[in-house]
């Protein structure tokens, strides 16, 4: 089965001579791969997930340190980042679970190792352990949950769950893969306020904070780029979240909102914002990216 990460590029550029000076980023991608985080289905798959329940695999921790030397040929071998690490240029921000905060680290080793292995480079990842407003978002409690029972009459099936985790699935699931497809995309759009649910209200409650934040963030580089001419104080920001938060960037509604904001504030000639999505499966790039 194919493995996918979805990464979030937003930078910052200023023009000058017709030339691009990029200034700052800000990265959000969803954790690597993971064993189901909820007890099993079925006993005998505990075999298949030896690091635990919610742990990341080893497909997933493999891919968390490849993302990272995606990152570094981008950002690093371009000269954008110093090596070796300058601490006070990067700030990595992670949900306080092991599978994000394990991603967060390999993806920071990936960035920075120079010996090709994932260990050595030590970058610091901050993280809320309760009340984390920023990278928790509301998927699970009690209203949550209540929305979803109301409306489809119980929660959703793990068999979907099952299938993408690499377990053996019954005749039935096989012959009608597509179709369950479906209905899960639409459960998961409904849970989310995305696709054929779009609603703005819930993504807003789900992500909006983080988009709020990363706008903030946008604003204030650009600020202390216009009065320094200079921006070198976490001028890479990484955010390692879980899937549900990034949906909120994924739907195009939300995002052209935020660009337009930031637009209107940073109205003019001399610089222009870029959002860019990246889809790679086996960390090659399955789409070319789109600029929003």
């Amino acid at each position: 089965m194919n493995w996918f990460y979805q990464l979030f590029l937003i930078n910052t550029v200023a023009l000058a001579n017709d030339s691009n000076k990029l200034i700052s980023v800000i990265v959000l991608f969803r954790h690597g791969a993971r064993a189901p985080t909820d007890k099993l289905s079925n006993q005998t798959y505990q075999q298949y997930f030896p690091n635990g329940l919610g742990e990341l695999t080893s497909k997933g921790i493999e891919h968390s340190y490849l993302l990272g030397k995606f990152l570094r040929d981008r950002y690093v071998a371009t000269g954008f980042l110093r090596t070796p690490l300058l601490p006070s240029q990067v700030y990595f921000r992670s949900k306080a679970n092991n599978r994000c905060l394990m991603s967060a680290s390999l993806v920071a080793n990936g960035m920075f190792d120079v010996d090709g292995r994932p260990s050595g480079a030590v970058v610091p990842i901050y993280s809320q352990e309760k009340g984390d407003r920023l990278l928790s978002g509301t998927l699970g409690c009690d209203v949550e949950l209540k929305r979803i029972n109301d409306t489809c009459g119980r929660q959703p099936a793990p068999s979907y769950t099952n299938y993408q985790n690499g377990l053996p699935m019954p005749p039935w699931f096989d012959e009608h893969r597509k179709e369950i497809y479906g209905s899960f995309v639409k459960v998961e759009n409904f849970i989310i306020g995305a696709g054929e649910y779009h609603n703005p209200d819930v993504l807003r409650v789900k992500s909006g904070f983080l988009l709020y934040t990363v706008l903030n963030q946008l604003k204030s580089n650009w600020e202390r780029f216009a009065s320094q001419g200079a921006l070198e104080k976490n001028k890479f920001i990484a955010y390692s979240t879980p899937f549900p938060l990034l949906m909120a960037v994924h739907i195009p509604n939300p995002v052209l909102c935020q660009r337009e904001e930031l637009n209107k504030y940073l109205a003019g000639k001399d610089n222009l914002d870029m959002c860019q999505q990246l889809y790679c499966e086996e960390f090659y790039l399955l789409k070319s990216p789109y600029l929003c």
